[in-house]
């Protein structure tokens, strides 16, 4: 008994300084994108098509953030299924921090959003979606042109309207989404083939920004 309350105490303690690890961490670094940019550039494609302006949109995110954004070649959409809904999502950042991504759905789409140790926010360029917040009794909708902030930590019940796309930025402790975003793929769809489009977007967006950031700190040195 006592080996087992050891162990216990040991591993609360454990995940007590990583959580307040991470918390300080992210309180206190930069962060590449925000909210204002992102919006004026998708807003820029208010009530158009994803396949008439996704492109352009990707073109510019490129122009604006440079190398920060994922090329073309290494970025595509896949499913995904969470929480009861589906729809398609195309990541153009990942980071351990932060990500940037477009998200579709061809088909009308409801479920659970999930609740994750992230801020995230949609800025609906085209279609709509409802949201029904946990201790409330109204459904709340947004439409083209809407911003919508799902803050950390709380859940909510979402709809998708059918052709919809939204760009998404998520930022905080990106990894506490990936359990969520992966749990369908074992235990209900076996959609492996995506599953592992996704585990490659993220590896392929931190490796990219490891690389970023080494390059960025050699860079410093030799200038200093």
């Amino acid at each position: 008994m006592a080996g087992w309350m050891k162990t216990s105490l040991f591993w609360l303690t454990v995940i007590i300084a990583a959580t307040y690890g991470i918390s300080y961490w992210l309180d206190n670094k930069s962060f590449i994108f925000t909210h204002g940019d992102l919006e004026d550039l998708a807003m820029k494609f208010k009530g158009t098509t994803i396949q008439k302006s996704f492109k352009t949109l990707v073109r510019d995110l490129k122009h604006r953030y440079g190398p920060h954004i994922l090329d073309a070649d290494k970025s595509s959409f896949f499913f995904v299924n969470a929480g009861g809904w589906m729809g398609q999502v195309c990541p153009l950042h990942v980071s351990l921090t932060e990500y940037v991504l477009v998200f579709n759905t061809v088909q009308e789409s409801r479920g659970h959003s999930g609740r994750y140790w992230l801020n995230i926010t949609d800025f609906v360029i085209d279609g709509w979606m409802e949201q029904w917040k946990e201790q409330t009794f109204r459904v709340e909708n947004f439409t083209a042109g809407v911003t919508v902030f799902h803050p950390w930590l709380t859940s909510a019940g979402v709809h998708f309207g059918a052709g919809s796309w939204f760009l998404e930025y998520g930022r905080g402790f990106v990894p506490s989404s990936m359990f969520f975003a992966s749990a369908d793929a074992f235990f209900s769809t076996h959609d492996f083939i995506s599953w592992f489009a996704m585990i490659k977007a993220f590896g392929l967006g931190l490796a990219q920004e490891a690389f970023l950031s080494a390059e960025e700190f050699i860079a410093h040195v030799f200038d200093s």
